[in-house]
């Protein structure tokens, strides 16, 4: 006997009137919004549950299929992937190869490889997201320099911040930067260069598509011939509001002290020429309009905000 309570739910593809102009998308990752109409993702934490089959403009029915690991489907890449790789949400519409420094939620592995624009065969998954990062433990508690990768043993709780303000570090060669490093308080910019190819670079003008900036905390064993570089994330640039702890070691300029809600940003280090350091109160809209704007400060630290100039 059928149950009746289901007699209007449906298995496969969807109708929704378009929130906004969907006409040319395709293929791209989409949501409901509060009036119940489909539209883009306006971050790559957003959940979306549909891909695009057949676009419309405002206001007109739009295709679209639900995504289940059930079946694969197609969408567009931005950047390039493997056959194996972990796609992940881009927050436009796109997914991108996941990596330690990607934040879009997780929507499936590719089937096959892909390049910049391509409508990549993927299988959707369900393997949940990456949480929060925590607080970091006093100093030491990470494993000892030298060792990058060993995960030291958990520390106290660190200062008072905003949830993962300081989880965001990782380690890279001096061999992968584009331009002259000098060593801890440089900035570094991460994104694709001219010939398409995603690198770190010691300044924004060298890539022709900024998506991060970080920060050379520690050069580890200098002496060696493959020197090590310990980063910290800054920014991630078209996300806002994401707040993170910056040494005053690090910025330069400060004068009597820093003040609420002004800038903090990168920009060209006198002393060191082709290269960028955290001036105060300097903006100059690098790294795809991300600047750091302070939250509070105490001591020798001081919570900074990202924000998208206008």
């Amino acid at each position: 006997m059928l149950n009746m309570k289901q007699s209007d739910c449906r298995f496969g593809g969807v109708g929704f009137a378009a929130g906004e102009d969907l006409s040319l998308k395709a293929g791209c990752l989409v949501k409901l919004n509060s009036g119940g109409d489909l539209v883009l993702p306006s971050a790559a934490s957003d959940i979306t549950p549909y891909v695009v089959i057949c676009g419309a403009d405002t206001g007109y029915l739009c295709g679209a299929v639900p995504l289940t690991s059930s079946g694969n489907c197609r969408i567009k890449l931005s950047g390039t992937c493997e056959a194996g790789d972990l796609l992940v949400s881009k927050g436009d519409g796109r997914v991108e190869k996941g990596t330690e420094l990607t934040a879009g939620l997780n929507i499936g592995t590719a089937e096959e490889a892909g390049v910049d624009g391509q409508l990549v065969l993927l299988r959707p998954v369900s393997v949940g997201s990456k949480g929060a990062d925590g607080q970091d433990g006093a100093d030491g508690a990470d494993g000892a320099p030298g060792e990058p990768g060993t995960a030291g043993a958990a520390g106290a709780a660190g200062a008072t911040g905003p949830a993962g303000a300081d989880g965001d570090e990782g380690y890279i060669g001096a061999w992968q930067v584009l331009g002259s490093l000098w060593g801890s308080g440089q900035v570094l910019f991460f994104g694709t260069d001219g010939e398409n190819v995603e690198r770190w670079a010691s300044a924004p003008v060298s890539l022709g598509v900024v998506r991060l900036m970080a920060l050379v905390t520690e050069v580890v064993d200098p002496s060696a011939a493959d020197v090590l570089y310990r980063l910290k994330l800054l920014a991630i640039a078209g996300v806002s509001n994401r707040s993170v702890t910056v040494p005053l070691l690090y910025v330069g300029n400060t004068g009597g002290g820093i003040s609420l809600w002004s800038w903090i940003d990168a920009v060209p280090d006198g002393g060191h020429e082709g290269t960028y350091a955290l001036q105060y109160n300097a903006f100059t809209g690098l790294c795809g309009g991300v600047g750091l704007r302070v939250a509070t400060s105490a001591g020798t630290e001081v919570v900074c905000v990202s924000e998208v100039s206008v």
